[in-house]
């Protein structure tokens, strides 16, 4: 199968992703299953910064759909089991303030393009 530019040019902006968001080893949230709490981190998901940038919900206090399910089937709690996303136990950054990030990173990454000959002419040259 021939290589795709976009798999060429995935580990750089994974890269770039990276370093403008916490360290998933640094993002907490809580799982709560009858009275139980317990903590939990990023990192444990397996996910790669791009996976958790387009797996957020728009609503960073709620855990959209995709992720809500990985987050109980890692933790082995029942669908009935609630995520409280700005509970960040003893992280230093909560779920719901890493999503905030994501989802303006996400932005910037569903508007960006490839450049191409109009990014290399002046500003006051036409065409």
């Amino acid at each position: 199968m021939a290589e795709r530019s976009a798999d060429r040019v995935t580990p750089h902006v994974a890269r770039w992703a990276a370093g403008l968001l916490p360290d998933p080893q640094d993002v907490g949230f809580t799982v709560v299953d009858g009275g139980k709490r317990t903590g939990r981190r990023l990192v444990e998901l397996g996910l790669g910064v791009l996976d958790a940038v387009f797996l957020v919900s728009d609503d960073p206090g709620q855990a959209g759909g995709a992720l809500a399910t990985l987050i109980r089937c890692i933790s082995g709690v029942p669908v009935a089991a609630t995520i409280d996303l700005t509970d960040r136990g003893s992280a230093p950054y909560s779920l719901a303030e890493f999503a905030v990030a994501c989802v303006e990173l996400r932005r910037i990454l569903d508007t960006s393009r490839p450049a191409d000959a109009r990014d290399l002419r002046h500003a006051h040259d036409s065409g």
